[in-house]
């Protein structure tokens, strides 16, 4: 039979790695590569978070039947979700430091550079990203 795992199934998690604008890896003092660990679209985390995100636009409507989400709000959705999909990272601060991989500094990391924020984004939304059969990149 042939092995439609590796070619169909999708991993929770993958690992985005970090690079500057010319290609070059980002490391940190040790020359070890910055990394974010990813829950996708598909996964079971995602999920959950589009249920709740979907929940609380509900109960908004629901409150208020005038209620019309706006710009900003799903600007917002999509930075949370972004947010709660990071399982873990290696990111070093300025002062050299590895700084904790919470919430809080997830999304002051996503806010300060929002490049970092696209990047991390868009891997979430690559199905190939998670496919069993892909490495990480």
């Amino acid at each position: 039979m042939a092995d439609l795992d590796s070619e169909f199934k999708y991993k929770d998690t993958a690992t985005c790695y970090l690079f500057k604008t010319d290609g070059t890896p980002i490391t940190d003092k040790n020359g070890d590569q910055l990394w974010i660990e990813l829950h996708g679209m598909k996964s079971s985390t995602y999920k959950q978070i589009e249920n709740d995100q979907n929940n609380r636009s509900i109960q908004k409507q629901r409150a208020s039947k005038t209620y019309v989400p706006t710009a900003e709000e799903a600007r917002e959705r999509q930075l949370e979700r972004a947010i709660r999909c990071v399982e873990d990272w290696h990111i070093e601060g300025k002062d050299d430091q590895l700084i904790p991989c919470t919430k809080e500094n997830v999304r002051k990391l996503f806010t300060e550079y929002p490049r970092i924020f696209e990047v991390v984004d868009d891997f979430i939304h690559r199905e190939v990203n998670f496919l069993m059969s892909s490495s990480t990149t």
